[in-house]
């Protein structure tokens, strides 16, 4: 089976976006890059097989605080205030744990990962 491309795109404004500021006006450096790490995770896991949900993330405040070299409770405090400005949306927290969805997710990931495989698979078939 063919791999998902490796990238994800932002564009140009990604970082002068309104919700973005706003998360980089209360965490300086902190706020934008742990929304580039949320992608990242989200992006990484369909390599690792997902099928489906590409948008939602199942992860823990403690690595993505190791991600983006600060503690669990920073990380914790960064989702709650991207949720406040519609950057994810909390799905459910069980202490270090968290599920959150990014809503904004066609933007950022905007191909599908596996159309490379069926398009290869519709050739083969009909050849």
């Amino acid at each position: 089976m063919e791999r998902p491309r490796p990238w994800f795109s932002l564009d140009n404004s990604f970082l002068t976006r309104g919700s973005i500021e706003t998360l980089a006006d209360k965490f300086p450096g902190f706020g934008p890059l742990a929304i580039v790490a949320l992608i990242g995770e989200a992006s990484g896991r369909i390599g690792g097989g997902k099928r489906n949900d590409f948008d939602v993330l199942d992860w823990h405040y403690s690595y993505l605080g190791r991600r983006i070299h600060t503690d669990a409770a920073t990380a914790k405090a960064i989702v709650a205030a991207a949720s406040g400005v519609g950057l994810v949306e909390v799905v459910s927290e069980d202490g270090d744990a968290f599920t959150l969805r990014l809503p904004r997710w066609k933007e950022w990931h905007p191909k599908d990962p596996f159309a490379a495989e069926r398009k290869r698979r519709e050739r083969a078939r009909n050849t």
